[in-house]
């Protein structure tokens, strides 16, 4: 009992250690794009962004107030952050529903690609390209691995 007592103890130990010294590597330093406030628009829908790092830098977390064209507001939170194991990118967004859509990015340059799993076989596709001071976007469906739809397009900008 003694030795497993002092083992657990020696784990716990290591893993405290271990996490003090990780950082961001340079890949949880690209999910500063994000940082600060935004405001997008998509067709004639809107809504505005806050960006944070949270966690010594390792996630960033995006509070968002999107206005539907049906009125009202969606309060709508993510939580992104890199996986070294898998090597890409993690995104959650908490949906007003309850609903978490997750999803797995990479990056290429100032391109990033985000794949949500979505229900009943539709894959989502973000794809994003970075601009001076702004975010273009177009979401894009797929159902049961046929074409890619583009579903809506729109831009984000950062306020100044």
């Amino acid at each position: 009992m003694r030795f497993s007592v002092l083992a657990t103890a020696a784990l716990c130990l290591g893993a405290v250690s271990l996490t003090a010294q990780e950082g961001p590597t340079p890949e949880h330093e690209r999910l500063d794009v994000w940082l600060g406030e935004w405001t997008y628009q998509v067709g004639d829908v809107g809504g505005s962004m806050v960006g944070e790092l949270y966690n010594n830098g390792l996630l960033l977390e995006v509070h968002e107030q999107h206005q539907p064209a049906s009125g009202g507001t969606w309060y709508i939170m993510h939580v992104m952050g890199y996986n070294a194991d898998e090597e890409a990118y993690f995104w959650h967004r908490y949906m007003p529903d309850g609903t978490v859509r997750i999803a797995k990015g990479w990056v290429d340059g100032d391109d990033w690609t985000f794949l949500f799993d979505e229900r009943n076989g539709v894959r989502t596709r973000l794809t994003q390209t970075e601009e001076p001071g702004a975010i273009s976007f177009t979401w894009a469906r797929s159902v049961q691995g046929g074409a890619w739809e583009v579903t809506s397009q729109g831009r984000a900008d950062r306020k100044q």
